[in-house]
């Protein structure tokens, strides 16, 4: 059911994705009642669907409940816990929220140092959405 979704989603049946990933959910929450790994990453795949869905409010509500029991489990640097901010981040910028978005960046950026190697693509993607909010911040600023 977990790939049905995925693919829904990608294949832009975003509602339908939503429905899977709620059941994934509520079956993952039923048989293990504390959280894990795979309540967080579905809990993850909604928020990324409400984005999808152009449900921003949504989206940031489950982001940050992600980001809050994703800390709960695991240490400020495991991936789950980068997912979650990053989704946050990403849907702050959207909303044109740039230095919330900033923010959160910039603590992402600090932990893939610590994570990851030097030339790893994600920190250059962070780098470059980092500069972009740099402009956007300056341009807000001078207008």
């Amino acid at each position: 059911m977990s790939t049905l979704a995925f693919t829904s989603n990608k294949m832009g049946h975003y509602e339908f994705a939503l429905e899977l990933y709620y059941k994934l959910l509520d079956i993952q929450q039923t048989v293990n009642s504390n959280v894990d790994e795979d309540v967080l990453r579905y809990m993850n795949n909604i928020a990324a669907t409400y984005y999808n869905l152009g449900r921003y409010d949504d989206a940031l509500q489950m982001y940050k409940e992600t980001l809050e029991k994703s800390k709960e489990l695991s240490s400020d640097e495991h991936r789950i816990v980068l997912y979650a901010k990053r989704g946050l981040a990403f849907t702050y910028k959207k909303l044109g929220e740039y230095e919330e978005s900033m923010k959160l960046y910039e603590e992402i950026l600090k932990k893939q140092m610590k994570t990851l190697p030097e030339d790893h693509p994600d920190i250059q993607a962070t780098k470059e959405t980092i500069a972009f909010l740099e402009k956007k911040l300056s341009e807000s600023a001078v207008a």
